[in-house]
């Protein structure tokens, strides 16, 4: 193995040195694309400097389909996914829509089932979608949508509308909405690291605002911008986002104010799962002991219950969410360390990729695992990984160290 040093701009290097940092640091700093202009705010991000929402493009768009469903006082879907991101996207939008309208029931969140529907608007999940909500008006996806051309295309025809909000990679052909939110679709470079959730709290922030000028503002709680910063923070670590300056701004601001600005569902969950004192946040707290738990729910059971988790105003409530939330999590990795021994047993020395099949009706083994699973088989096979597929009932997941 050979090192390779990184190139660095040396005026860069200089101005931070002459701003006052030392030259090691201002080095660490220019690799980072940080500059003497930029430098206090990279060590101190303020959540006042987030940009504007109107930036992202599709919001003026996607606001005002809202805005004319919240007249009309058509039902809303809010259809978001099972894993963190899209939890957090959907309590997003649920919150501030449902603090915009007299009847909050006519704010429906929705999140497909992992195993029998699968991940976004699919055929089936549309179709229970369709069978369980009702008389739909509108359908705003969260983190998903951007690929589901022929299921929005279905939605439209029965004179349904549709606002995607995603940040997934777009296929070949776009989906035919009635608005589109995506920064891997149309962005400015400063935006176009948002996670799902980020992107929901961009939408939700401008169509707070928009409402209040035409005065639907009656219903809006104190405090519930910062409980939507608070989530889109969370779910910038836990779906592994570039550290940009935006980004920076949604993670440490979240982190710093975590205890006055989350919900309430949030901080008992964190009680119940860090069992520590009054120690700072750390992205730790977001990475390894928040975000793990909302997504076993999803991997395991349903993704409902961590999303009513986070919309869970009463304390006690909360309260007993997190206790079962936190027991599922538990189950998980006991799964998850069972699964990655009965898959270290069929590793083949030498090959040049592993894959491994284990049986869907051993009591052992959970399809919602399999990438988890993966992942831990590639950090066991170390210097030699190689891509590793894990297969469970004939369907899995797949993960491939650097190169692949």
């Amino acid at each position: 193995m050979s090192w390779v040093e990184r190139e660095v701009d040396a005026a860069v290097v200089a101005d931070l040195v002459k701003a006052g940092t030392t030259p090691l640091i201002a080095r660490l700093l220019a690799l980072r694309g940080v500059t003497a202009e930029t430098r206090d705010s990279y060590f101190s991000p303020d959540w006042r400097e987030l940009a504007a929402p109107g930036e992202l493009p599709g919001i003026p768009d996607a606001v005002r389909v809202i805005l004319d469903a919240l007249r009309e006082n058509a039902r809303i879907v809010v259809f978001g996914d099972y894993d963190c991101d899209g939890v957090c996207a959907a309590a997003i939008v649920t919150l501030a829509l449902r603090a915009l309208v007299r009847d909050p029931g006519r704010i429906v969140p929705f999140i497909p089932e992992r195993l029998t529907e699968g991940y976004g608007l699919t055929d089936a999940s549309v179709a229970r979608m369709l069978s369980t909500v009702g008389d739909v008006g509108l359908v705003i996806t969260v983190d998903n949508g951007v690929n589901a051309v022929e299921q929005i295309a279905g939605l439209t025809a029965r004179g349904i509308r549709v606002v995607v909000t995603d940040h997934h990679l777009p296929g070949e052909t776009l989906p035919r909405a009635d608005a589109l939110v995506n920064p891997k679709v149309a962005a400015p470079p400063a935006l176009g690291d948002l996670c799902g959730a980020a992107v929901a709290y961009f939408l939700a922030s401008e169509l707070v605002a928009c409402a209040r000028l035409e005065g639907h503002d009656e219903h809006l709680a104190h405090g519930l911008g910062g409980a939507l910063f608070t989530l889109a923070g969370l779910a910038t670590v836990t779906d592994i986002m570039p550290l940009s300056p935006q980004n920076r701004i949604f993670v440490a601001e979240s982190l710093r104010h975590f205890p006055v600005w989350s919900p309430v569902g949030l901080r008992e969950l964190h009680a119940r799962a860090a069992r520590t004192g009054a120690e700072a946040m750390t992205a730790r707290d977001f990475g390894f002991v928040l975000g793990p738990r909302i997504n076993a729910v999803g991997r395991l059971g349903s993704g409902v219950s961590a999303l009513d988790l986070l919309l869970c105003t009463d304390r006690e409530e909360a309260r007993s969410l997190a206790f079962d939330i936190d027991v599922c999590n538990s189950q998980r990795r006991q799964v998850e360390q069972r699964m990655t021994d009965a898959a270290q047993g069929q590793v083949v020395p030498g090959a040049p990729a592993q894959v491994v099949a284990l049986e869907a009706d051993s009591p052992d083994v959970h399809p919602g695992v399999a990438g988890i699973v993966a992942s831990r088989l590639l950090e066991r096979l170390g210097d030699d990984a190689v891509p590793v597929c894990v297969l469970v009932g004939g369907k899995g997941s797949a993960r491939a160290p650097a190169g692949y």
